[in-house]
């Protein structure tokens, strides 16, 4: 028995189990939600009750359930933030703790690179000035300012100068020319990345550059070069970590990668995607490693725990246990709506699903079902990430053998089918005189072909069988 307390005394309710001996309208074994009444009798001690609330509504039995607008399922207390103690220098914070009452990822988690969440404050790892930083209107996403690259006698190479008039300013008797200036004209160009302001030569002098790969030193100038953001991002929590505990070894050992920070620019909208792999040739995979797969125009799937891709059914596993399938390179912190297929190929089954570490759905599959098996929505992680963890049950594969009689056409051919709801995973060639040239699947039939034996001995005509592995393929 649940009781759901409340300060309003009439919506005081309670949840329970439907007994053998009920006089209630609901079913046995259903659950019964009935309101509080001044008639009950509660004995939680000796775990006795005696209900006499109003019924209000009856839900199917198990979880999760629903019925009459109603739903229910399990689900965990919400858990504060844990105390322990800062990492040391230059080091990571080796706990990750997560609320798992919440559908964010690593709640109570922040790597120094990752975007910098308003509700996180100056708590360590983030930096109080970093937290000063973001506008307070912004939500997090904002074009940042100019920043400074370097002072002096350094700028960017000549070829990089904005075509013709563009690339060059100088001061004039008719108009002064004050740093601000020199930003502002970068601004009403799209091209305009990088500019430089100060004197050359003793002229005020401001360059406007698509771009800057190098930096040259010239004599007779001096000022500072500067580069102008065009697209939103959002504020690292420490820079000065982020450095020392990440960017600096992947710029030293050049390899290609980002922080965990990296976004999408909020002008650059990433939709999502689907994708099938109904229509992949067939071909085993392990298990324990992870592939990534192209998934819409913009963003990749990783995939881990996976068995198999099966022509005609599409990435699986046939064992019982827990794969993943993660979309990256979404927009950060957005809502997508999500849709999953599970095709068919055997009575009623369930498996479970959870979405970014949320509740766990079933997700159910029935003969000839041919829809979108289970939707939702849910917001993005602050990685741009939504994680798909998805539970095989335990259910047998019914492997046979479906082996085909000896072949008696000329062309030697010989043909062996699954029983109904069955899935063909191997086709082979048997010869009992001549060669095997090869099989393959065609629908749910497995084809042998063979031919006479021309550099043998026997001299016989081709006799040839086909051997079909057929499993149920529930998961």
């Amino acid at each position: 028995v649940y009781r759901k307390d409340s300060t309003v005394k009439q919506e005081v309710m309670f949840l329970s189990t439907v007994l053998p001996g009920s006089t209630s309208s609901c079913a046995v074994g259903k659950w019964l939600v009935q309101t509080a009444s001044g008639d009950d009798f509660v004995d939680s001690d000796m775990g006795y009750f005696e209900l006499k609330g109003n019924e209000r509504a009856c839900l199917d039995a198990g979880l999760p359930s629903s019925g009459t607008g109603m739903s229910l399922n399990l689900a965990t207390m919400a858990c504060g933030k844990p105390l322990f103690p800062e990492a040391e220098e230059e080091m990571l914070q080796p706990l990750v703790f997560d609320d798992p009452s919440t559908t964010q990822t690593e709640d109570f988690w922040l790597h120094p690179c990752d975007c910098l969440p308003l509700e996180w404050g100056s708590g360590w790892p983030a930096d109080a000035m970093a937290l000063e930083n973001i506008p307070p209107t912004s939500n997090g996403s904002f074009i940042p300012p100019p920043f400074l690259i370097v002072s002096g006698q350094f700028a960017c190479p000549s070829r990089q100068l904005m075509k013709g008039a563009a690339g060059i300013h100088f001061e004039s008797e008719a108009e002064s020319m004050e740093p601000s200036d020199c930003q502002e004209r970068c601004k009403d160009y799209a091209g305009c990345q990088f500019y430089w302001s100060g004197t050359s030569h003793g002229a005020q002098t401001c360059r406007l550059y698509t771009g800057c790969d190098s930096l040259v030193r010239e004599f007779g100038m001096e000022g500072d070069l500067l580069a102008l953001p065009h697209n939103a991002s959002c504020q690292v929590a420490n820079p000065e970590a982020c450095w020392k505990t990440s960017l600096r070894r992947q710029f030293l050992t050049q390899t290609q990668g980002i922080s965990p920070s990296f976004t999408r620019a909020a002008a650059v909208v990433n939709p999502g995607g689907t994708r099938s792999w109904t229509g992949n040739s067939t071909k085993g995979l392990t298990r324990e490693t992870t592939y990534i797969e192209p998934f819409g125009d913009l963003s990749t799937i990783k995939l881990l725990g996976w068995s198999r891709m099966q022509n005609n059914m599409g990435i699986m596993r046939d064992v019982a246990g827990i794969s993943s399938a993660v979309v990256q390179g979404l927009n950060p912190n957005k809502q997508y709506k999500w849709y999953i297929r599970q095709l068919p190929n055997t009575n009623t089954v369930s498996n479970k699903l959870t979405v970014n570490h949320g509740s766990q759905m079933t997700l159910s599959q029935f003969s000839r079902r041919r829809y979108w098996n289970k939707e939702g929505t849910v917001a993005s992680t602050p990685r741009g990430e939504i994680l798909m963890d998805f539970e095989a049950i335990d259910y047998p594969l019914n492997s046979f053998v479906e082996k085909s009689g000896a072949s008696r056409r000329r062309d030697g051919i010989a043909s062996s089918s699954c029983r109904r709801r069955y899935r063909i995973t191997h086709c082979s060639c048997i010869a009992d005189s001549g060669v095997c040239t090869g099989s393959k699947v065609s629908g749910s039939t497995c084809y042998a072909y063979g031919t006479t034996d021309v550099h043998g001995t026997t001299g016989k005509s081709a006799s040839v069988r086909s051997q079909s592995q057929c499993m149920s393929m529930t998961f």
